[in-house]
């Protein structure tokens, strides 16, 4: 695996963990972890390391997870993150930057809003899937945000499925 390639799979590991604590907002147990890059026997790889003394092979815990649980909901990369991972791999570094520019942006506008998980579980709350609400010290976002919240994701060309209550 290339330096950039595993940059880039770096990355999409990186905003696939974040998204874990958003679960572990919504009731489950937080389990603290570091994310980094590993070899074994000659393969490069994207693990989590677990309360300091396990390592998880993301992508090999996540096809057992979908052989064990064949009716769970699979968990794939965005379309436009295969993209850049296709462009690049292709040597389209031209067509890889400027897909990274546009998520790029999506994130620091959507992100540069107020604290995560804040803006997160509010976008998902307009694209149509309930996270729950922000537990405390954490607070909603406010009218004004997410109205910009709105403008950002119609900008990226997202479908806003709901409203946020006021």
């Amino acid at each position: 695996m290339t330096a950039q390639r595993m940059f880039v799979a770096f990355a999409f590991a990186a905003a696939v963990a974040a998204s874990a604590r958003v679960g572990a907002q919504a009731g489950g147990a937080a389990v603290p972890f570091k994310l980094g890059t590993f070899e074994q026997n000659g393969r490069m790889f994207i693990g989590l390391v677990l309360r300091d003394v396990q390592v998880v092979d993301i992508a090999q815990a996540n096809t057992a997870f979908e052989a064990a649980n064949r009716g769970a909901r699979r968990l794939t990369a965005p379309a436009d993150m295969k993209q850049l991972c296709d462009a690049f791999d292709a040597g389209d570094l031209a067509g890889a930057q400027a897909l990274h520019r546009r998520l790029f942006g999506l994130c620091r506008d959507l992100l540069g809003l107020a604290s995560n998980p804040i803006p997160i579980k509010a976008a998902l709350a307009m694209l149509g899937r309930d996270t729950g609400e922000v537990r405390l010290p954490l607070v909603p976002l406010e009218p004004a945000l997410a109205h910009k919240l709105r403008g950002v994701l119609a900008a990226y060309g997202l479908r806003i499925a709901h409203a946020l209550p006021v």
